[in-house]
C-alpha cells in the first residue's frame, strides 16, 4: 500500500505531457524524437524556462510601446513630411 503512494508522486497525466510535447514542438522548434528522448522533467522545465522568457519579453514590448505612444504624433508626421520633401526633386523655375 505504501508503495502506490509513492508511485503516484511520479506518474504524469498522459494529456498533460502531450500538451507540453505539442508546445516544444511549436515555440521551441525540437524535432519530435529529440522530445520523445527527453525525461519528462526536463520538458516540462524547458517549457517553463520559455513561458517566463516569453512573458519578460511580452512585458518589456508594453513598457517600449508605452513609451513611444507617449510622444506625440504629430511631430512625427511632421518630420516625416519634411524628410519626404527634402527628397523630392525640384522644378526649374522657366522665366518667358
Amino acid at each position: 500500500m505504501e508503495e502506490s503512494k509513492v508511485f503516484s508522486l511520479f506518474q504524469i497525466s498522459l494529456e498533460h505531457y502531450f500538451e507540453l510535447k505539442a508546445a516544444l514542438l511549436k515555440y521551441a522548434r525540437c524535432q519530435p524524437s529529440e522530445v520523445e528522448q527527453m525525461p519528462f522533467y526536463e520538458v516540462e522545465t524547458l517549457l517553463d524556462n520559455l513561458k517566463a522568457l516569453s512573458e519578460k519579453e511580452e512585458e518589456e514590448r508594453n513598457k517600449k510601446d508605452k513609451r513611444e505612444s507617449g510622444k506625440t504624433p504629430d511631430l512625427n508626421m511632421n518630420s516625416a513630411l519634411r524628410q519626404m520633401k527634402a527628397g523630392l526633386p525640384t522644378m526649374p523655375n522657366f522665366k518667358l
